[in-house]
């Protein structure tokens, strides 16, 4: 396949892509280098959707889940409250003439009873980093706020982190391999237009084969594939 053929051939992937359809692996090998090809394997082993919880491990965090969304509720209705008096935040603490303070302590104090649990639930099953969305470390000093508990990557909640544990669709993978090789063709294209301009129009193909032209030009900057 010459690389007209390859071109046209990524451009029809990328619009089965742009009416939310997903190319098969077939169709993906056939388009890309086997370089290209490797290293989508490669990252699609990172970006594996999130399996199913078994239940026994469900059950086990279910004390910690059920103390969590208690001390959520607390500090809502502690901001509630807040509201109503026009209390900042940070002031809470500071103040106890407003009836604010008390249900703000009791939410720091089911925030740390929660982690309670959850270290108990660590006890019992060991790490559990691959089904919540940010690293365990009980050891360090963690927030008694909504921002500070881990919480289940499947969360719903608005104060879930979706940086660096969220997975990415298959399809939002295939669309970025998909451009990262349209782009490294257009490349490659560029390149030998511009040796032909300055009379090498007789250069080996082999010498041509040599040159890589599947470096990443987002690396120079630190924001390649590495970084999706």
């Amino acid at each position: 396949m010459n690389n007209i053929e390859r071109k046209a051939l990524l451009e029809s992937l990328m619009a089965k892509i742009r009416d939310e359809k997903s190319p098969s692996n077939r169709e993906l090998k056939r388009a890309l280098t086997e370089e290209e090809w490797a290293k989508y394997e490669k990252r699609a082993e990172t970006y594996k959707p999130v399996q199913k919880m078994p239940e026994y491990l469900l059950q086990g965090l279910l004390p910690y889940l059920t103390a969590l969304r208690k001390a959520d509720s607390l500090d809502h209705q502690a901001d509630v409250r807040s509201r109503k008096w026009h209390l900042p935040r940070e002031e809470h603490q500071f103040c106890g003439l407003y009836p604010t303070v008390p249900v703000r302590s009791r939410a720091e104090f089911a925030y740390e009873r929660a982690l309670g649990k959850l270290a108990e639930a660590i006890d019992s099953y060991g790490a559990l980093d691959d089904w919540f969305d940010r690293p365990i470390n009980l050891d360090e000093s963690i927030d008694l706020a909504p921002e500070g508990p881990p919480r289940l990557r499947t969360s719903r909640s608005p104060h879930t982190l979706h940086n660096g544990q969220t997975k990415l669709s298959k399809r939002a993978l295939i669309s970025l391999v998909v451009q990262d090789s349209l782009y490294n063709l257009e490349t490659q294209s560029q390149a030998t237009s511009e040796m032909a301009t300055f009379g090498y129009q007789s250069a080996d193909s082999d010498e041509l084969d040599d040159l890589d032209w599947s470096d990443d030009p987002a690396d120079d900057f630190g924001i390649g594939n590495g970084m999706v």
